[in-house]
C-alpha cells in the first residue's frame, strides 16, 4: 500500500516537471497520493503531497479547480492536525481565506445556496471571534435564496431555507435577524400569527432551558469583572458573601470621587450584580441597585450620588456595560445586547413593570404582529415573562423593572 502511495507521488512530480507542466494531471496524482498517505496515517507525507497539489492547482489555467482545491485543503488540514501546531494554523488560515473568497464569488453569481454552504464550512474552521460574522453571512445567503424561491413559486423550499437560516442565527444569538425571518415565515404561513401562549409552568420548562445558558454567561461576565477588581481592591470578607457597606466616604473621597470607600462599594455592587442580574434577564436599574445596597442601612442609607459614583468607576474601568437611560428617564445597566425595538418596549414598561401587546401597538404604531413578535423574542431571551388570565388577557412582565413585592415577578427568582 505504501508503494502505491509513492507511485502516485512520483507521477505527480513527473507531470509537474519543467518539460511537461501538465499541472492539473499532476495535481490529481498528488491529491490521490495525499489521500493514500492519509489513509495509512503517514501524515507528514500526506501533508507534503497535499501542499504540492495546491501549488499545481494554483498554476492550472482554463479550468475551474475550486472543488479540487477545497478537497486538497481538507486533506492538508486533517494531516497538519497530527503534525506541528504552526503548520496546522497556517494551512487552516489559508483554507479559511479560500472558502470565504469562494463563498463570496458564489454570492456574486447569485448561487446563494452554494454560497451559504461554503460560509457554513468556513465557520466550522474559523476562530470563535470570526465564526459569528461568517454564520450571519450564511444566513443572509439562505434568506436571499428563499426570496428567489418565493418568486418562482417554490414556497416549501423557501420555508426550509428560512428555517435553516434561523437555526444558524439562533446559534449566534442574532435576535434582530431572527425576528425578520419570523416575519417572513409568518407571511408564508409557516408561523401562526396568533400562537398559543404557554402557561407559566410550560414556559419555565421549555423556554427557560435556553435562558439558563444566558444566565450562566451573564454570571460569567460579572465574575470576571470581580476577579479584575480584586487585583486592585483588598477584600477581607469571604468571597461569596456580599460585603456589608458601613460608614461613608470621607470629604476628600467625595471630592476626588475615588478612594478606599468607593473601591469597597464598587466590589459590593459587583457582588449584587452577580446575584441579581441573571434573575432579571441581564438588565438591572440603577434605582434597584440603590435599594439593594441600602438594604442593611435602613437607618443610614447611602445617598444616590455616592452609589452612582461607584457605578461610574466600574463603568470607566470597563468592568460593567455603559449605563443607558431610557426615554422615560429610567437608568439601566444592560448585560445583554438590546435592539432599538427592545428599548422601545422597555421604555413603555418602565412605569409599571409590565405591558401588553395592545399598549405597545398604541404607543409605537407597530402592527399587532410585530409587537407580538418583539415581546415573544424578549420572553425567549429572559427579558420578559408572559402571564395569561381569562379576564385580563396577556400581560408581559419585566423582572428588571417590576416591583419584586408583587408575586408575578418572583417567577424568575
Amino acid at each position: 500500500m505504501f508503494e502505491d502511495c509513492e507511485k502516485l507521488l512520483k507521477a505527480g512530480k513527473k507531470f509537474s516537471s519543467f518539460l511537461k507542466r501538465d499541472y492539473y494531471t499532476a495535481a490529481i496524482s498528488f491529491i490521490r497520493a495525499a489521500e493514500c498517505f492519509q489513509e495509512n496515517k503517514i501524515f507528514n507525507k500526506a501533508y507534503y503531497a497535499a501542499m504540492q497539489a495546491l501549488k499545481c492547482l494554483e498554476k492550472t489555467k482554463d479550468i475551474d479547480v475550486s472543488d479540487d482545491i477545497e478537497r486538497t485543503f481538507e486533506i492538508a488540514c486533517n494531516s497538519a492536525k497530527n503534525l506541528e501546531e504552526e503548520k496546522y494554523h497556517n494551512v487552516r488560515k489559508r483554507f479559511l481565506s479560500f472558502l470565504l473568497d469562494y463563498a463570496h464569488n458564489l454570492q456574486l453569481s447569485e448561487n446563494f445556496i452554494e454560497a451559504a454552504k461554503k460560509f457554513e464550512k468556513a465557520a466550522e474552521i474559523a476562530d470563535e471571534s470570526e465564526r459569528k460574522n461568517i454564520l450571519k453571512k450564511a444566513a443572509g445567503c439562505l434568506k436571499k435564496a428563499a426570496e428567489v424561491k418565493i418568486k418562482t413559486g417554490k414556497k416549501e423550499t423557501a420555508i426550509r431555507l428560512l428555517k435553516h437560516g434561523k437555526k444558524l442565527l439562533r446559534e449566534i444569538g442574532d435576535q434582530t435577524s431572527i425576528m425578520k425571518i419570523d416575519q417572513k415565515l409568518q407571511e408564508l404561513g409557516a408561523i401562526p400569527i396568533e400562537t398559543e401562549i404557554p402557561s407559566t409552568i410550560n414556559f419555565q420548562k421549555e423556554v427557560f432551558e435556553g435562558i439558563e445558558k444566558l444566565r450562566e454567561e451573564i454570571s460569567g461576565k460579572i465574575e470576571k469583572a470581580i476577579e479584575e477588581l480584586k487585583k486592585t481592591v483588598k477584600v477581607e470578607e469571604a468571597e461569596k458573601k456580599t460585603l456589608k457597606i458601613e460608614g461613608e466616604p470621607t470629604l476628600i473621597e467625595r471630592i476626588r470621587k475615588k478612594g478606599k470607600f468607593f473601591d469597597k462599594l464598587s466590589y459590593a455592587i459587583l457582588q449584587i450584580l452577580r446575584e441579581e442580574c441573571p434573575k432579571r434577564g441581564g438588565i438591572i436599574t440603577l434605582s434597584e441597585i440603590t435599594l439593594l445596597v441600602n438594604q442593611e442601612r435602613m437607618e443610614n442609607p447611602l445617598p444616590t450620588d455616592v452609589i452612582f459614583t461607584a457605578i461610574e468607576l466600574l463603568e470607566r474601568e470597563g468592568l460593567i456595560p455603559k449605563v443607558e437611560t431610557l426615554s422615560s428617564g429610567v437608568k439601566i445597566i444592560p448585560f445583554v445586547e438590546l435592539t432599538g425595538d427592545h428599548r422601545e418596549v422597555l421604555n413603555i414598561a418602565s412605569e409599571k413593570g409590565w405591558t401588553t401587546v395592545e399598549e405597545v401597538v398604541m404607543k409605537t404604531g407597530w402592527s399587532k404582529e410585530k409587537a407580538s413578535l418583539i415581546l415573544k423574542n424578549m420572553e425567549e431571551n429572559g427579558l420578559a415573562i408572559s402571564q395569561v388570565s381569562v379576564d385580563k388577557g396577556t400581560k408581559w412582565f419585566f423582572p428588571a423593572l417590576y416591583n419584586k413585592s408583587q408575586n408575578s415577578s418572583n417567577i424568575l427568582t
